[in-house]
């Protein structure tokens, strides 16, 4: 089941990679499945649905261009949230990112593993966060195999995951859904302060114990269904202006409810979602 963090901002102390508390502290590459769950903290609407992105390291250009990609080609391209910048970090300035490190790692995992400090907005961060500190403030960390031999299914495994939690879900083996327990997949018990979005679902990016053995970067069903109910569906950008020849009819506009029925039609995955919006309008 999708689930979201809720409103109460967690702290973490920013330690190097392995830390307590972190979400994602080493992805380790596991064998089983469990539900997707959102923590109850700032969420992204309160941005207008805008995720800004930097890298805070040098290096690693193949791996961070597999990063962008799968994360756009998932939760950017099936919800209403837009990730922005994919540029280098401000050294100064009180701007906030979310801020991804980079770091060598070995062949372990696949060449690949992350963690992110923080669920949601709380990850924001700017330079001057950092100022009088030995370590540049961090959202998030990935390591990668320096010699570019890092699986590129696990890359866009560790972007997609991490990226999760930046929108705030946390991990599925942690949730009330999990009734396989730890015997099928490690979990140090259910996650406080978190709502259930959606039905369970086994093999939800956001668990370690997938069917995919966090190998692949792809979201089901019930993950795209789940980053709806927080951040809506898709809306193409207009790249521009279009001139209609003189008296073009406006077109009509889609309500929300033509748009689930036209979902459901098509078995969309966006169906469920849109049905709700369609129910709470008042619709039918």
């Amino acid at each position: 089941m999708l689930a979201i963090a809720s409103k109460r901002v967690r702290t973490f102390v920013l330690l190097p990679l392995l830390i307590a508390g972190v979400a994602g502290a080493a992805e380790n590459v596991r064998t089983s499945t469990q539900p997707l769950t959102i923590k109850n903290v700032q969420n992204w609407t309160e941005n207008g649905n805008i995720v800004p992105v930097c890298w805070e390291s040098p290096g690693f250009d193949r791996e961070k261009a597999i990063v962008k990609a799968a994360v756009r080609a998932t939760w950017e391209r099936n919800s209403g949230i837009s990730f922005t910048g994919w540029g280098d970090c401000p050294r100064s300035g009180s701007d906030k990112f979310v801020r991804v490190a980079t770091a060598s790692q070995d062949d372990n995992n696949a060449g690949a593993n992350g963690a992110t400090f923080g669920y949601g907005m709380a990850v924001l961060k700017s330079a001057s966060d950092g100022e009088g500190r030995l370590l540049a403030p961090r959202s998030m960390i990935m390591t990668f195999n320096p010699d570019g031999s890092a699986d590129q299914g696990r890359v866009e495994y560790i972007g997609v995951h991490e990226f999760g939690h930046v929108l705030g879900f946390v991990h599925e083996q942690d949730t009330p859904g999990n009734a396989e327990g730890p015997a099928h997949c490690d979990s140090p018990g259910n996650e406080p302060n978190a709502r259930s979005l959606t039905t369970y679902d086994r093999d939800s990016v956001m668990n370690y114990c997938n069917k995919d053995g966090n190998m692949l970067g792809n979201l089901t069903a019930t993950d795209i269904e789940g980053v709806q109910a927080v951040y809506g569906v898709h809306t193409a950008k207009a790249l521009g202006r279009v001139k209609l020849p003189p008296g073009t009819p406006a077109a009509a506009p889609v309500s929300i409810c033509d748009a689930a029925k036209s979902a459901r039609a098509r078995n969309s995955p966006a169906a469920p979602g849109l049905e709700r919006q369609c129910s709470a309008a008042g619709g039918h």
